[in-house]
């Protein structure tokens, strides 16, 4: 709180004045304008605003008074409620009037002299005086439906705290500002003493009271012994006395100083926080408002949890009921005090004892009540002894052998008056072990249930029984109590409506007491409660749990209530209770605590309800309606079943006063299975139950939180249920509840199924951002045109093995892609239908979808189907697209593969409906709705023909024409180790023309950096591999030739032992072929919407396989390489060498100078002028880019590049080219360039064991001996000259002194691709031939003359030397300078220095930097084109002489490259080709009772997990596990049986179609 000065000013009557308030104003912040009979002179209250208005410190209140002239409204008078609410809102408008002229808000209203005392102690003519302040508030007519954006009242009332000037402030909600007096003294009973003398008040008396009052919250009355406890938020001074100004200045004074002490003095309390999730979080905000050090602790699954984040420190422990652990960490970090939080330990006496004796203070109960009311029948006991009603139960505990417990239970049954029975674990609570009963068959068993699990939570197995009620409600009643049998209560809260005996909405007060004629039950409910904790002089916070029974309101029982039990900790559901009471149960809870402490935070309490003799000083008036709900990760359709996942999107609601949330995630958190599934109570307040209906529902509305499965749709539900709307709701309620949710849910979720859309991220390839999207374009398309989708809907990818899927609801939906085997199985039936493929489909509600495996796979192509559905899959976007980005765990269903138990949710779709099916009858015939017809159908095949343009590294220069002739023409096989990242080809190594790449890398194959196209063959040493949508999209590999892009939706279908050719063509006939593909998807639209009528087929589409299979749409002329170069044209310009080079038919790749040249800067400034000419420098923040042509798309800088991407429909090739060539011509060369840049300081390990384990993984999976090989750093430093045994720390040295400056961003995620700015620190290596499939997440590595930083776990190149702290955030949460849009650390022309740490101090700082708390290290500075150009200008011997060493070097580290490969080629390493001795055996005969399971895929086998003679289950066995494609692929049975034979072996190489195993079948 802020504590303030008031005084009363402007009063005056005629030529008569008091008080000098011009020189007083400086030194108050609240006047209290005098605008009644006592004082108001009209005149004098607008010469106030008007003075006040100088002011903006300063507030400004009305001050009405009783009509008193002779006294000036100090004496009594008699006057009736009416008379006084009259006369204030006479005197208050008055002055409102006057304020509205000034355009001053009216702040508050304090009563002045007699009005002032006679309000405070009486309650009516106190009602008088708020109903007068609510004809001034916002919400002033109550009989007004209050929209739920305007606040509530605004206009305070000033007045004296624990009088009715508080009571009755918070019945008519009005906000309060308790006051005391500097200026007066107060008796001995804590009564002002008023006065009419005006002599000088002594100014040490008032510093002595003020010093007093800020410092201890007390007074000394006049008899100078009794001490008054006192509350207050601003101080009273008099502006009527001779020395008014020196008073005002001096109180003043003190109080600033007073305010810079608190400030600047830290106070050493320090209270840990005994656990986790949202109640951690809610506690840490209490303790950060009072200024309290909060320290908590967490596991290895919380480790970056947001009350890590929150809390000033933190501790990793082993387990959150670690009792030990705890006390040692309470013990090493001095900590005063611990707060237990709900759950855990809350309740565990012996853990309370063990910080008692070690005098550290437990915030909350004594350990003793603990122990005694942690025992259920304990506490039934005493409400018994208290003559408390208790549910009629068992006399005693029942006995531990079960059979006797059994006799028992039943003896006590009957004389309880029978079942339902209720049987309960006495140590237990939230509803564990409880178990209803309804028969004696039944009892036996929930005993013994009921023991066992008793025995397992609580280490207590004793049980007893209760009658079970089901017409009942849960009621609860907040205690408070000091200890000394001072208790108070705080109202009702009512928590029936549960699922497993636990609360999913709560409410206070109960609806049961909103009917007035239950008040008398209600008072007797409060007089148990606080009998029953008054008996035991209970201290700090609890809960009296009853039960109510609500049969109906002319049902005798009806009211009747029972003791349940007893909580000794803070409940979950307190919130309510405070926000109802606007109150604070934590703060309550710590002051009481830390009552020796307090003096240090009692003026940051928002209610200071413990005086200096540990008295409550509280008045119980509560206002209006709360209800909470809490938000569960589980799923209300699979009996509440907890649902673990990433949270991807949480839209909260919009800021409301009335709304508050307490959470514990953010997105980007993991929810685990390891702890309770609450992720957030939303908790909101009313004027009444149904205005805080009314405002649930709409947060509800508001709120969004993908990712696991929530009880979100339920709770929308309940709201709009008629029982809880008239307040119906017993413990049973949530049964009646019928919940649908909107969505799929997933039975199985198949090999790789994953949610993509179209294009995917294509315009961020910029910037190294996989596009993801579909692998096979057109099928995807098809499948959204089929189902009336727009063409870039979002929809399930479905490799391999499909899911098995279960429709909540009617929707439409169509397959397309390869031939997989569908069925469909109809509610309530027990045989499946086979459904086709590219049909408009129909799937009626609580129909499941199996979609097996492709049918006959060895004959039929392709290993990738798209479900398409109506209305598309309501998941958030991430970077613009909803295409699930797996490596990154973004976008899509949580960033993964679907898995069993997700729920996939869907758009609300009216036309999706029952409407369809005429009758259950022609429910078969109703399913297909449209079918393409055969003849149009592609057939996939196992052998593929794929169009290619030559380019960009084609002929002539890097690959001469005979040779990329031979590469055309090979017989491709694809390799096992095949994904999304890139499609590997197995086959002959190229010829090349050259013999090394020059200062891009020592390989033949490497070449400085540049943008890569989508669908570019790149040859990563020598091994080529099809760039993808998830491939890299910049690297210093070359690219011979590139798939055109309307042919790249085969490389989607390819699977490992797939064969292919590459079938060159010319630009003409790649935009021919555009054409046939769009004209192909407008032919399918045209008989989609005339169905059915009959659509003349162009005479083009009579063999469709033939002609976009097979290409056979244009004359088949031989293909003349002499006059198809894949570059197009080369010129000098300024002396340097410009080339344009074709990358397929929508990217075109501009060179400058020689391939082979040295890095020139220069030339990367120049590329930037282009690029920025052009209009495709991306905005960060749209990610979009302004091009200057109709036709431009974006662009990828490199150093000496620029990867253009057009449209060629909109733009031609040859038109593109004309203009950049007029650019060059007309752009000057600039190299006074100034540009903004950053400079990053990186922490870094060099040679660290992470990149020794990724180096031994690819020694064991890829290739086991090179010359790089096993050290990179020595291979760097060797490579360089660098040779002897002080190698690693010479290039070690070089690698620190360098300042790296960011010339590109690509590859992977916003991989930054970095050269040194000084030449003498510019190293050369050659890159990994092949490349690894595996690189640690900041990994920092060389290849050719960069330096590049691997943002997340992928694949790569470079020779890898350290690892520094992370340069990618998913969802940004790391915090600054990462975004939710920018999720990449590095921009180009950044410039990196690196700082060595240990692994140690690695490892620290990026856990610090993964919880959001490592400070990245980033200054602005600026990049001058002229001192680069300097540098490498200078001419320096040493540099000479060690180019001349590098070169040597380079030539014999090559020398030994080559050698190694021949060994390879001799050894038939698995570099070449695919071991094809898996199976040659003859597969033996079998019978009808025998069925064979063949591999689908080819890949290695890693796992058996069956033996012989093991029994099969169809879908449910898991047979082996295939690790291919990156993939773990589980193969199951499509048959029940016995296993009778395995053909394969762990390790084993197999191929698809290969035999696994024979299942002799269930007859």
């Amino acid at each position: 709180m802020d504590l303030t000065i008031n005084c009363d000013m402007g009063e005056s009557y005629g030529i008569w004045k008091m008080g000098n308030d011009e020189e007083i104003m400086p030194h108050v912040h609240l006047i209290n304008v005098a605008c009644g009979f006592h004082a108001g002179d009209p005149n004098e209250m607008r010469k106030t605003i008007k003075l006040a208005k100088q002011y903006s410190h300063i507030k400004v209140g009305a001050h009405p008074g009783l009509p008193d002239l002779q006294g000036f409204g100090r004496r009594e008078m008699t006057m009736n409620p009416d008379e006084i609410e009259n006369i204030i809102v006479y005197q208050v408008g008055a002055l409102r009037a006057f304020l509205n002229k000034e355009d001053v808000p009216l702040h508050h209203v304090k009563p002045h002299g007699s009005l002032y005392n006679m309000t405070a102690r009486d309650e009516l003519k106190c009602d008088a005086l708020c109903k007068a302040i609510l004809q001034f508030s916002n919400n002033h007519n109550v009989n007004k439906n209050i929209d739920d954006d305007v606040t509530d009242n605004n206009i305070k009332l000033i007045g004296l705290a624990n009088s009715y000037h508080e009571i009755c402030a918070k019945k008519y909600n009005i906000p309060f500002i308790p006051e005391f007096f500097a200026d007066l003294e107060y008796d001995n009973n804590g009564k002002l003493i008023i006065t009419r003398k005006h002599d000088p008040i002594n100014i040490n008396k008032v510093i002595e009271h003020v010093e007093i009052a800020l410092n201890e919250n007390k007074i000394i009355a006049n008899d100078n012994t009794t001490e008054l406890f006192i509350r207050f938020e601003t101080i009273c001074i008099h502006s009527d006395t001779p020395n008014s100004v020196e008073v005002a200045k001096t109180v003043n004074d003190v109080l600033k100083q007073w305010k810079v002490n608190k400030r600047t003095q830290g106070n050493n309390i320090k209270i840990l926080i005994a656990n986790r999730g949202e109640i951690a979080i809610r506690i840490i905000e209490t303790c950060k408002r009072l200024k309290l050090k909060t320290i908590t602790i967490y596991t290895e699954q919380d480790e970056y949890s947001l009350h890590t984040l929150k809390s000033d420190e933190s501790v990793l422990i082993s387990d959150y009921t670690n009792i030990d652990e705890i006390l040692e960490i309470c013990k090493n970090n001095h900590v005063t005090a611990l707060h237990p939080g709900c759950g855990f330990l809350s309740e565990n006496y012996e853990f309370v004892r063990k910080l008692e004796n070690e005098k550290i203070i437990f915030i909350g109960p004594k350990s003793e009540i603990i122990q005694n009311f942690g025992l259920k029948h304990y506490a039934r006991n005493l409400a018994k002894q208290l003559n408390i009603p208790i549910v009629p139960g068992s006399t005693t505990l029942l006995p531990k052998n079960d059979d006797e417990a059994f006799q028992i239970a039943k003896n006590d049954i009957d004389e309880i008056g029978g079942y339902p029975i209720l049987i309960k674990a006495t140590g237990g609570g939230g509803g564990i072990g409880m178990q209803i009963c309804n028969n004696d068959d039944e009892l036996l068993l929930s005993i013994q249930q009921c023991r066992n699990k008793a025995s397992l939570y609580f280490n207590n197995n004793d049980i007893y029984i209760e009658k079970y009620y089901p017409n009942s409600r849960h009621i609860e009643v907040q205690i408070f109590g000091n200890g000394s049998g001072e208790i108070i209560h705080l109202g009702t809260r009512e928590c029936s409506i549960q699922r497993r005996y636990q609360k999913i909405i709560e409410e206070s007060p109960s609806p049961f007491f909103l009917n007035n004629n239950n008040n008398n039950i209600l008072d007797e409910l409060y007089n148990c409660a606080i009998k029953f904790a008054q008996s035991v002089n209970y201290y700090s916070v609890g809960t009296i749990e009853f039960l109510l029974i609500d049969n109906d309101p002319n049902d005798n029982d009806t009211g009747k209530f029972y003791f349940l039990e007893m909580n000794t900790r803070l409940q979950i559901e307190h919130g309510i209770t405070e926000m109802i009471n606007n109150i604070d149960l934590v703060e309550w809870m710590i002051q009481l605590s830390l009552k020796d402490y307090k003096f240090q935070f009692n003026h940051l309490l928002l209610n200071n309800i413990i005086d200096f003799n540990n008295h409550i000083q509280y008045v119980y008036l509560p206002n209006g309606h709360s209800i909470e709900v809490r938000i569960y990760a589980e799923d209300p359709n699979h009996d509440y079943m907890p649902s673990s996942g990433l949270i991807t999107f949480i839209k909260w609601p919009n800021h409301y006063h009335w709304l508050r949330i307490d959470t514990w995630i953010t997105v980007g958190t993991k929810i685990t299975s390891n702890y309770d599934p609450l992720l957030a109570k939303i908790i909101v307040y009313g004027n009444n139950r149904n205005h805080a209906i009314k405002r649930m529902n709409k947060v509800l509305n508001q709120l969004i939180i993908s990712g696991p499965i929530t009880n979100l749709g339920l709770l929308k539900t309940i709201f709009q249920n008629e029982d809880f709307l008239i307040g119906n709701t017993t413990t049973t309620f949530i049964k009646s509840i019928n919940y649908i949710p909107n969505g799929i849910y997933v039975l199985r979720g198949g090999t790789e199924t994953t949610i993509q859309d179209y294009p995917g991220r294509l315009d961020l390839r910029v910037y190294g951002i996989q596009p993801c999207g579909p692998m096979d374009q057109l099928s995807f398309q098809l499948a959204n045109l089929i189902v009336g989708n727009q063409l870039n809907t979002e929809a399930l990818e479905i490799t391999h093995y499909g899911p098995k899927l279960l429709f909540y609801n009617s929707i439409h939906i169509a397959i397309t892609g390869a031939l997989f085997k569908i069925e469909l199985l109809l509610p309530n039936s027990r045989s499946s239908l086979e459904l086709p493929m590219n049909a408009k489909l129909f799937i009626p509600a609580g129909s499941i979808l199996d979609i097996q495996s492709v049918i006959n796979s060895t004959n039929n192509g392709g290993c990738r189907c798209y479900l398409a559905i109506l209305g598309g899959i309501d998941v958030p976007t991430y970077l613009n697209s909803k295409s699930t980005f797996i490596s990154c765990n973004a976008g899509g269903h949580q960033g993964r593969a679907l898995k069993s138990a997700d729920l996939l949710p869907l758009f609300t779709n009216n036309n999706n409906n029952n409407s369809d099916v005429d009758d259950n009858n022609n429910l078969e015939k109703s399913l297909i709705k449209f079918v393409i017809p055969n003849d149009i159908t592609l057939k996939f095949i196992t052998h593929w023909e794929i169009q290619v343009l030559l380019g960009p590294h084609g002929n002539p220069d890097y690959i001469d024409n005979n040779n990329l002739m031979e590469l055309l023409n090979t017989k491709w096989k694809v390799h096992f180790s095949s994904n999304r990242m890139g499609i590997r080809l197995i086959g002959p190594r190229p010829k090349w023309e050259r013999l090394d790449g020059g200062e891009g890398g020592s390989h033949p194959s490497n070449i400085h950096d540049c943008g890569y196209a989508l669908g570019s063959i790149n040859f990563t040493g020598d091994m080529p591999i099809i760039l993808t949508v998830e491939g890299p999209t910049q690297g210093g590999f070359v690219c011979p030739f590139t798939i055109i892009s309307s042919d790249f939706w085969k490389v989607g279908q390819l699977k490992s032992g797939d064969t292919l050719i590459f079938k060159p063509i010319t630009m003409n006939h790649a935009l021919e072929h555009k054409k046939l593909i769009n004209d192909y998807l407008n032919y399918i639209k045209k008989l989609l919407d005339y169905c059915p009528l009959v659509i003349e087929k162009p005479k083009c589409f009579n063999d469709i396989n033939d002609l976009l299979l097979y290409n056979h749409y244009y004359k088949n002329d031989r293909f003349n390489i002499e006059n198809n170069l894949s570059l197009l044209l080369e010129y000098k310009h300024n002396d340097i060498l410009i080339q344009y080079r074709q990358a397929g038919d929508c990217y075109l790749l501009i060179e400058y100078g020689d391939s082979k040249s040295a890095i020139n800067l220069i030339l990367r400034m120049r590329i930037h002028q282009i690029q920025e000419y052009l209009g495709l420098i991306t905005d960060l923040k749209t990610m979009k880019t302004k091009p200057i042509l109709n036709g431009l798309i974006d662009s990828a800088p490199a150093i000496r590049s620029l990867l253009v991407h057009y449209d060629p429909i909109h733009l031609s090739q040859n038109t593109l080219i004309e203009y950049l060539q007029t650019i060059e011509k007309l752009l000057p060369f600039d190299n006074n360039i100034n540009l903004p840049c950053r400079k990053i300081y990186l922490p870094i390990t060099l040679n660290d064991h992470w990149s020794s384990e990724a180096i031994e993984y690819y020694m064991k999976t890829i290739r086991s001996k090179a010359s790089y090989l096993p050290n990179n750093l020595k291979f760097i430093a060797n490579n360089n000259g660098i040779i002897g045994e002080n190698d690693i720390n010479q290039i070690s040295d070089i690698l620190l002194e360098a300042q790296w400056l960011v010339i590109g961003i690509g590859f992977y995620l916003g991989c930054p691709f970095a050269i040194p700015i000084d030449p003498k620190h510019r190293l050369s290596v050659p890159k990994y031939n092949p490349a690894r499939t595996y690189t640690p997440d900041g990994s920092c590595g060389l290849g050719g003359n960069y330096m590049a930083i691997y943002p997340i776990e992928s694949p790569g190149g470079y020779q890898l030397f350290g690892r520094t702290i992370q340069t990618w955030s998913t969802f940004g949460t790391i915090g600054y300078p990462f975004t939710n849009y920018q999720p990449w650390l590095l921009n180009m022309f950044d410039i990196i220095q690196f700082q060595s740490v240990t692994e140690l101090e690695l490892q620290n700082l990026r856990r610090l930097a993964f919880a959001g708390k490592y400070q990245y290290q980033i200054t602005d500075s600026i990049l001058n084109i002229n001192n680069i150009k300097q540098l490498e200008d200078i001419v320096d011997e040493d540099l000479l002489s060690f180019k001349q060493k590098q070169c040597i070097a380079q030539k014999t580290m090559q020398q030994i490259e080559t050698l190694l490969l021949k060994e390879i080629d001799s050894n038939n390493d698995n570099y070449n080709e695919l071991s094809n001795d898996s199976q040659q055996q003859n597969l033996q005969e079998l019978d009808d009772n025998h069925k064979i399971i063949y591999a689908m895929v080819g890949g290695v086998i890693q796992s058996i997990s069956v033996h012989i003679d093991d029994k099969i289950i169809v879908d449910q066995t898991i047979l082996c596990t295939i690790q291919a494609m990156k993939t773990e692929i589980t193969i199951t049975s499509d048959c029940n049986g016995t296993l009778c034979h395995i053909y394969i072996e762990p390790n084993q190489l197999i191929n698809a179609g290969d035999p696994l195993f024979i299942i002799k079948l269930d007859q």
